[in-house]
C-alpha cells in the first residue's frame, strides 16, 4: 500500500482479502500498519491487499496509535571530536 500511495488527500482506501474468502474494506489515514482485524483473524490470514478498492463500502479503521516524537543529539564523528579537542587546549 505504501508503494501505491494515498487514495485520497491524507488517507488510504484498500480492501484486505482473507484465506477463508471474506474481505474487508478499510479507510485509514496514511499510517496503515495497525489495521483492526476481525475477531479470530490475524495478519497471517491475509492473502491479498487491493489498493483503492472498497470506497463505497462500510470501512474498518486502524487501531488507536500515538506518535512519539523526540530528538537526540547527533553523534559527532572523529574529525568533529578532534577539532573540538584541539580548540580548547
Amino acid at each position: 500500500m505504501y508503494a501505491v500511495g494515498e487514495s485520497a488527500m491524507g488517507g488510504c482506501i484498500f480492501t484486505l482479502y482473507f484465506a477463508d474468502g471474506t474481505r474487508l474494506a478499510y479507510g485509514t489515514g496514511n499510517l496503515i500498519d495497525f489495521v483492526e482485524l476481525p475477531q479470530g483473524k490475524s495478519i497471517y490470514d491475509v492473502i491479498a491487499l487491493r489498493p483503492n478498492e472498497g470506497e463505497a463500502e462500510q470501512t474498518m479503521t486502524t487501531r488507536q496509535y500515538y506518535w512519539c516524537l523526540f530528538a537526540a543529539q547527533p553523534r559527532q564523528n572523529f574529525m568533529q571530536r578532534l577539532v573540538h579537542a584541539l580548540r580548547f587546549r
